[in-house]
């Protein structure tokens, strides 16, 4: 499993439960009674699952144990789970860590409640959610400097109260909806359109012409509409697909549209890859002039585009 991914939270808090119950010690007793009560006022873990949960570290080598016939009372702490507990605990420990997360929980629950629900929802609301990191639970405190952050940054906006810098009944802005929507992090570095090259390409004659041969002219100007650019290279392989094996028809056409769709959603990064995997496709697999005419000419815009 990807240990520290946020779909094994719970089994990680259990891990970390069961590391504390035992002191750090390994291979040494420790009843899942104290497991379960020291999980007491984690929201997260439903007594009934604690014993699943364990079933879970056990089977990874993490745990080990000996079920009897009244089930799973006893669990041992494994070397290696007490080195994943550690990392665990050092990573619930990192106030970088646990301001970035917050940030990004905040926003995307702003976006359910208000996007989904249609709601008008306060500060306040979202504590009452009791969120945490890694089982320890957000202040007030940390909540504000995530909502002056956000607000900051463009992502959400709204009038504090009183003595509260932060937006108080915060509201997304465009681009906070848009980093959600795109399964983004508030971290992450903006997507800016790029510089790239815009394409003409002119055919005269025969389509079997030699790459950069007198008979095809590319003139390349630079300029930063590239989602514009991106377009005109794909609508210039479309155009060409009658004329490049019947065989290759389908492929290239999927390609294209994964380009489009990249194109689509304002994503430079994810469309230079798209264009890349259409580009190379056309240079090994199309026959003729023309596939290497558009190859050259994706590629190009490929080498053009940042991110």
């Amino acid at each position: 499993m990807t240990e520290l991914s946020a779909s094994n939270e719970r089994v990680l808090r259990v891990l970390l439960a069961v590391h504390e119950v035992a002191s750090g010690r390994t291979r040494e007793n420790v009843a899942v009674s104290d497991v379960e009560r020291h999980l007491a006022d984690d929201p997260a873990i439903d007594p009934d699952d604690l014993r699943d949960l364990l079933t879970q570290l056990m089977d990874r080598g993490f745990l080990s144990g000996f079920p009897s016939l009244g089930g799973l009372n006893t669990v041992f702490l494994e070397p290696k789970g007490k080195e994943l507990a550690l990392r665990v605990r050092d990573l619930r420990e990192d106030p970088v860590a646990r301001a970035r997360q917050l940030q990004d929980d905040y926003l995307r629950w702003l976006y359910t409640e208000v996007e989904q629900a249609g709601g008008s929802p306060t500060a306040t609301d979202y504590l009452a959610t009791k969120p945490n990191f890694h089982g320890v639970p957000y202040t007030d405190r940390e909540l504000v400097t995530a909502g002056v952050r956000l607000k900051e940054g463009g992502f959400i906006d709204g009038d504090g109260r009183y003595a509260y810098p932060a937006p108080a009944q915060p509201r997304l802005t465009p681009l906070g909806r848009r980093v959600v929507e795109r399964g983004r992090s508030v971290h992450d570095e903006p997507e800016s359109p790029a510089t790239v090259q815009h394409f003409t390409t002119t055919v005269h004659g025969n389509a079997n012409i030699a790459n950069a041969s007198p008979g095809a002219t590319q003139s390349l100007t630079i300029n930063t509409e590239w989602a514009a650019a991106a377009t005109e290279v794909l609508d210039a392989v479309d155009q060409s697909l009658a004329t490049l094996p019947t065989d290759m028809t389908s492929a290239v056409a999927a390609l294209v549209e994964d380009a489009r769709s990249a194109v689509a959603e304002n994503s430079p990064t994810r469309a230079k890859r798209a264009l890349n995997a259409l580009g190379s496709f056309l240079g090994d697999t199309a026959s003729g002039a023309l596939g290497g005419l558009l190859s050259a000419q994706v590629l190009a815009l490929v080498a053009a585009l940042t991110g």
